[in-house]
This record gives structure tokens, sequence and C-alpha cells, in this order.
């Protein structure tokens, strides 16, 4: 990489506070600077532009103070970047760093930095071509794409060549070029900020990284930017504010930090009077009238006849039906699903039935070029296209003809990602098709998330359990897995989990070792959650541990009654992420309208057939219609539990006692009666009588 003349150092900022003050001999201010808050600058906004909503600050940002930009997709976030920061860092010959969470993302970026450098000053390019970027290419004259994982490598002085992605090179053959472009840097934007939350249980970096770019960057100007705030934006401060209790000349140890990257992008340059931190944060009010809420779930049946013998899952089963049987088949539609197995069933399913569709994950596509064809063109052929979190953040897709986003995810953050891959024109509206989970599936998801925290505790008190002075170690193991970086609401979480846990059944036991031995040696990257430290010794990362307890007690809530005995439907809860909160009444009222058009039809029925002596075949379907009448319109109905041969053999006395919770006024009688054949078989003969 050659730096072109054109990119001068720019004056960084200076020292940090607290070493001014320890240089000037001022402990209390030093401490003072330690322990102060961040201090929120917010600057809130309905929905509108993100260029309007900051307008010329942006001149007026410093390294010091951190930005945070808190706007729905299609509002412009990167569209700003583009268009303001980009331009003005490339007037003063100033670099820029963009991260971002998807590689496929990324790739979208290039293109577009590529054209606005070309724009400014050809030059800048060193002859790279826009053919010629790929997703090893990393620079884009002095502005520098890259992602999460990019960066991670670049810290990590021995991450294995399979985890390495834009940095490798850099870091192993061209040292002296990113030590000069790093001190031209002005801008570091973090795109997508919400990544080091949401993949924090499968991607073991993401809290290394949330921790340390406050640090390594402090004397870069820092831009977070997200459509998902909710679970990121208090870490982010938490972290600002420790980057000024960190001493360059004494960096911080962690098993992933090269010191050397950690030190250029921090050489100081000039002395500046230390100011307050403060946290610039641009709020911008979602807009989520576009979208036609509605909900779907599974079939509570076994496999229809036709599914026999198929391996096809509920959730498979039931979107086939949704796409079948009321979606538009004019209309294209994305879903948006949560594990691969389920992807590829519906997409098998679909070509079975000669429905074109396309499936992304991360692995690849089908067919082989579509994900290429997705990034590349922003749209898709095909009616529907199937996806995994490959595709859920950052990834547009401008085409008016996607009128339905069917979405299996109940984690707000990937919920709404998902929703704002479909970009939206003016006065656009879209169909979204929430999947509810029954309580038993969320239940499920609960206690997995359990069972992960549960681990934690059992695996750390097996290592640390003293039966000579119990109490205070397990103080002290409790101290060390809950630190700070859990939030008061995760803390006392993890010690309702840890209580009466620190039994003799998690004492510290001979095979313990030997078992960490042969983890270590079968897992060489480590796990998420739980790991081995540098003294051999079974440890855990309390920041993914506050991940699970958050989703953990989400979930709770649908599954367990509150104080006041109540269990929340977790439609509302939707719902509310969307603006919507009186969905439920809403629900209410169309399960009304429909409830009372299919008494109407039983009602017809019931009436059509009135004095007659039925046979057991033709009383069948009337029998079928009160029963399917009395499960959609009694919340509580009895027959939701029972099975399909106590519904096939209810008696005259039983439906009649449905009709009346029903209101209708009808009374159902039977008699046996004998055939008089040659069999002499005996039947009943149903009589419908109006009371």
């Amino acid at each position: 990489m050659v730096i072109p003349t054109t990119l001068m150092p720019h004056n960084m900022m200076a020292l940090d506070p607290v070493d001014r003050a320890l240089k000037m001999n001022d402990i209390g201010m030093a401490k003072f600077l330690e322990a102060r808050d961040i201090n929120e600058i917010k600057h809130s906004h309905n929905f509108c532009r993100v260029s309007e909503a900051i307008g010329d600050d942006y001149l007026r940002w410093n390294c010091a103070d951190p930005v945070f930009i808190d706007a729905p997709t299609g509002t412009g976030k990167t569209t700003f970047v583009y268009e303001k920061l980009i331009p003005d860092a490339l007037a003063e010959g100033h670099g820029v760093l963009i991260v971002s969470n998807r590689i496929a993302l990324s790739m979208q970026q290039k293109r577009r930095i590529f054209r606005i450098v070309s724009n400014i000053d050809p030059r800048l390019l060193n002859g790279l071509s826009e053919e010629n970027i790929t997703p090893e290419t990393y620079m884009i004259g002095p502005v520098c794409v890259t992602t999460y994982q990019g960066l991670y490598a670049l810290f990590n002085p021995d991450v294995a060549a399979e985890y390495t992605l834009d940095f490798y090179s850099v870091k192993r053959g061209k040292a002296e070029d990113l030590l000069m472009w790093s001190r031209t840097l002005r801008y570091a934007v973090f795109d997508e900020i919400h990544f080091l939350y949401s993949d924090a249980t499968f991607n073991s970096f993401c809290h290394m990284l949330l921790k340390y770019i406050p640090f390594v960057f402090r004397n870069v100007i820092r831009i977070y930017m997200t459509a998902t705030s909710w679970e990121i934006f208090e870490y982010i401060c938490k972290y600002e504010k420790e980057k000024y209790s960190q001493n360059l000349s004494n960096p911080p140890m962690a098993p992933f930090m090269d010191q050397f990257f950690v030190r250029i992008f921090n050489l100081p340059q000039s002395d500046v009077p230390f100011k307050p931190i403060s946290i610039y944060h641009y709020v911008i009010s979602p807009n989520f009238s576009s979208y036609n809420l509605r909900f779907f779930s599974t079939p509570r049946k076994k496999k229809s006849s036709e599914d026999q013998g198929e391996d096809i899952s509920k959730k498979a089963a039931a979107t086939v039906k949704l796409l079948s049987d009321t979606i538009d088949p004019n209309e294209k539609t994305i879903i948006f699903i949560d594990n691969k197995a389920d992807g590829n069933q519906i997409y098998q399913r679909l070509a079975k039935e000669r429905i074109s569709a396309v499936y992304v994950d991360k692995d690849g596509s089908v067919p082989e070029n579509a994900k290429a064809d997705i990034i590349n063109n922003e749209r898709f052929d095909a009616k529907v296209l199937i996806a995994t979190s490959a595709l859920d953040s950052g990834i547009n897709i401008v085409d008016d003809e996607v009128k339905n986003l069917i979405v299996f995810y109940t984690d707000r953050t990937q919920f709404i990602q998902a929703l704002g891959r479909k970009r939206l024109k003016s006065e656009e509206t879209v169909n979204v098709w929430a999947f509810a989970p029954s309580k038993q599936a969320l239940k499920w998801q609960e206690t997995a998330y359990y069972k992960s925290a549960l681990s934690v505790i059992q695996l750390m008190y097996a290592w640390h359990y003293n039966p000579k002075n119990p109490y205070n170690d397990i103080n002290n193991v409790l101290k060390k897995i809950a630190t700070p970086i859990l939030t008061a609401e995760d803390f006392s979480s993890f010690c309702r989990l840890s209580k009466n846990k620190h039994s003799s059944d998690y004492a510290y036991y001979g095979g313990l070792q030997k078992i960490t031995a042969e983890l270590y040696k079968s897992n060489p990257e480590p796990p998420t959650l739980t790991f081995i430290n540098f003294d051999g010794k079974i440890d855990c990362n309390p920041y993914v541990l506050g991940v699970i307890l958050r989703k953990m007690n989400f979930l709770k809530q649908f599954v367990f009654p509150n104080k006041d005995g109540l269990i929340n439907d977790y439609r509302q809860a939707v719902g509310e992420w969307l603006g919507k909160p009186d969905i439920m009444e809403e629900i209410s009222r169309e399960s009304e309208t429909a409830n009372q058009s299919e008494k109407s039809g039983l009602e017809n029925l019931l009436n059509a057939s009135l004095e007659r002596e039925l046979s057991d075949k033709d009383f069948g379907p009337i029998r079928a219609a009160i029963i399917t009448a009395h499960i959609n319109a009694i919340p509580n109905s009895e027959l939701k539990k029972r099975n399909s041969e106590y519904k096939r053999k209810m008696g005259d006395k039983a439906l009649s006692r449905l009709l009346s919770e029903l209101g209708l006024p009808y009374e159902i009688s039977s008699s046996r009666k004998n055939s008089g054949g040659k069999n002499n078989s005996v039947w009943h003969a149903w009589i419908i009588s109006r009371l």
C-alpha cells in the first residue's frame, strides 16, 4: 500500500486527561477523571434524515467525546458518512476507517466508496479499479473498509490464518504503511455496532472489541451507528468512560492484543486541555406505520397426510401453508428463518411445488450465484427469498415487488434489523408476518439460556469451591464472575441462579483438570461463554453471561406468571416493538369478526339439517364444525387439549353443551338404530332441533 503524498498527519489529541493529571502530580484530579460519568448530550428528532438531524455538528466533533447515531434503517446513516465525513476527511488529507458487521455489507460499501474517492481525486486510488475490488481489498485509497472480524485479526498477534480477513497481510508485511495511514486517521465509523451484542454468544471476540475500541481509537473521532441501540448503548458509555482510566504507557493486557497495534493509533502529537467526557447521542424516532403486522403459528395438529413419511418441521410446514393459502402468489416474499435446517426444508418444499425460491446462509446460496446477485443488485428474481442471519443486517433489498416479510426471530434486535432489509419508498407498505411461538417453544428457549448460565455457575464452583472456607470463597467466586460488566438486573438474576448451587456437588473433583485439558485440545479457539484462562482453569466471559441472562429474562415473561399472576403474550411485545401497543385489541376484534362469521356458517349448516334424521356419515362434518368453532371462539376451550379420538366420539350431550357455550340455540339428540339388513348393523340417528 502506498500512502498518497497528499495525506499528511493531522493534529491528534494529546495525552489523555488522566495521564496529564498524573504528570502534574494531581492525584485527586486523576481519580476524579477516572470516576466521572458520561454526560449524554441527546438530540432527539422525529423520523427524518440523519444529515438533517446532525446538520453541521460534525464539524465540531472531537475525539474526546464519542458520537452515537441511533437511527432506523432508511434514514441515511451510511449516506451521511459517504456525503459528509469522507469528503470532509479527504479535503484535509485525512483517512477514514469504516467497520461493518458482514462481509457482504462491506462489499456494497467498498464499491460506493470507490466512486466517491474517484470523484474527489482519482489519484488517491493508486491505480485500483472497481472490478478488482474483492473481500480482501481493505484500502479504497485513504479509506479503510473492513469487518469486525478483520479488526479483531488486526489486533490479535496470534490469530489463526483461517480466522483472518482484511488485515492479515497488513500485520505481517505492511506495518509501516499502516502506521503512516493511522497517523492520518480522522474518523473511525463503527456501523451496525449492535453486532457486538447480538452476535456475542457465538463470536468470542465481540466483548474484546467492544471494550478496546474506545481505548485503541481514543485519539480518533469515533462514530457508533445502529438502528437497534437498546442493548449496546449502555456498554458503549461504560467503555468510553473507562478509556481515560487506562494509561498508554501501561496498556491493558488481553489475550488477543498486539501492543504495537494498540499504540500506533495513540501517538500524542500536541497538548490540549482536558474536558468532561460527553457522548453526542443523535436519536431519530422510527416510523413503523408502513408495516402491516400479522401473526401466524405452527398447526396444533400432527403432520397432515400429505406430509406423512416426509421429514418436514412444523415451522417449515406453517410457512409453506402461509405462502400457499394466504399470501398473494404474484407478490415477492422474504423469509427470515432462525435456523438453516428449517430454511433448507422450506426451499425444498417450494421447489417441489414449483414456486421459484432462493436460499441464502453464511456458507453460500442456492442457486450458487444468488447471494452475489443480491449484494450487487439489491434485489432477487425469484418469488421467495429464504435467508438466515447472514442477510439480516445491513444488506439492502430495493424491490417494489417485495410485499411480504416472514420473520421467525424472537429477539428484538434481530427482528427490527430483518425488517430493515427491505427498503421502503414513500407511502409504500409491506406485510410483516411474525411467527408467534407456542408457550412450550418459548419455554424451551428460556430453559436453554437457563442451563447455559447455570453451567457457568457449576463450573466456577467446581474450580473455586473451598470446603474449609466456603463462605468467603463463594463470595469471591460471585465477585469474580459478576463483575461490573453485568447490569443490576442481570446481576440480580445471576445471584438468584447461584443460590444454593455451592454445595459439595459442585466442589473440585480430581477428574476436572483432565476434562479441562481435553476441552482445551478439542477447542483451540475459546468458546464464547467459558474458556481456559492463563492459569489453565475454566473461566467465563461475564459480558456473554449478561447477554444470556438478558435473553432468558425477556423470555420468562411469556412462560411464567408475573406478580399479578398473569403471563404476557409474545404478540403484545412484538406490537410494542413496532409502535402498535393496541395490537392485542386489534387481534381480538379480528378474531371476533372471524368467529362471528364462523358461527354464522355453523348456524346455516345446523338450520339446513333441522329435524332430519342424520347418519353418522352425514353428521360428521357438523360435529367437526361445532368443535372447530368452539376451539376458535372460546379462549380456554377444553378441546384444545383433547386428542382427535376424544373429539371423534363426542356424544349429543357434550355437543349440545358446546353449542350452548357458543350462544347458539340448538340441541342435539341421538338414538341407536338397527339397519335391518343382512349384517344387522347398528348406527346412530342424529337429530338437530332448535330451542
